[in-house]
């Protein structure tokens, strides 16, 4: 047989290839268009204020010496005011405005007690009180004046409003208490040799008569009552008719100094 001869091979063609494959070639970019800007505005701009100048500062002076001087000066005129009130009997200068309106208070209210025909109990407890209120300034020093008299005067005045002037002896005990305190609170508002001098004369006449008519009120009242305990609260003031005498001598010297003080004056 006769040898077969090899099937002639179809030369190979070249596959085409798939444009996917193909090389990829790069995109024809489209040339950027420039974005077209706005132009710009020009922003208003507020008129600038002009800035206030402060004003250009004044030299310094130096006043220490001046300064420590007036502090010297100011203390010493506060300590004169001070031991010049001390001395007088007056308050303190810092609550001499306060004391000044209360004692022109009292003043005015112890004369309507005078004025009054009718017994004004409210009245007079509360003008008693603001009294007694300035036995405890003495105690405390701030008032120049007898303390143990004070006490004495006042916790008899006491015992008389409550056990006599309900009673007895009412208007004769109202003015003797009335004009003494009138007497003596001027003097508190306006010291002088002449308010000094009124304060310390009239007692000499107001202060008998009241404790006259306080000591027939208690003895009259001690008889009638009929309580113990009365009859002890009464017969505690009676002691002032031992001790009217060792008063009223002391009220002579104070009136005495007044007097030499208003012959100076003149």
């Amino acid at each position: 047989m006769p040898p077969k001869k090899p099937a002639a091979k179809s030369p190979a063609k070249p596959r085409a290839k798939s444009p996917a494959r193909a090389a990829k070639k790069p995109a024809a970019k489209s040339p950027a268009k420039p974005a077209a800007k706005s132009p710009a505005k020009p922003r208003a701009k507020s008129p600038a204020k002009p800035r206030a100048k402060s004003p250009a500062p004044k030299p310094r002076i130096n006043n220490t010496a001046d300064d420590h001087h007036a502090r010297a000066m100011a203390d010493d005129l506060a300590a004169i005011r001070a031991a010049y009130a001390k001395e007088q009997g007056l308050p303190p200068p810092k609550s001499y405005q306060i004391w000044t309106v209360l004692n022109v208070l009292a003043w005015i209210g112890w004369s309507a007690v005078l004025a009054s025909a009718a017994y004004n109990e409210k009245l007079v407890l509360i003008l008693e009180l603001m009294c007694c209120a300035e036995v405890l300034r003495m105690i405390k020093g701030e008032l120049k004046g007898n303390v143990k008299m004070g006490l004495v005067l006042h916790a008899t005045r006491l015992i008389v409003y409550h056990q006599v002037l309900p009673f007895a002896y009412t208007r004769v005990i109202l003015q003797a208490w009335s004009a003494t305190e009138l007497a003596r609170y001027p003097y508190y508002v306006v010291p002088n040799a002449y308010t000094l001098a009124m304060r310390s004369f009239v007692p000499l006449i107001t202060f008998p008569l009241g404790v006259a008519a306080e000591t027939m009120g208690l003895w009259g009242r001690l008889q009638a009552a009929d309580s113990l305990l009365v009859k002890g609260v009464c017969a505690l003031p009676l002691v002032n008719v031992v001790l009217a005498p060792i008063g009223y001598r002391s009220l002579l010297k104070k009136a005495v100094r007044a007097w030499d003080g208003l012959t100076k004056e003149d």
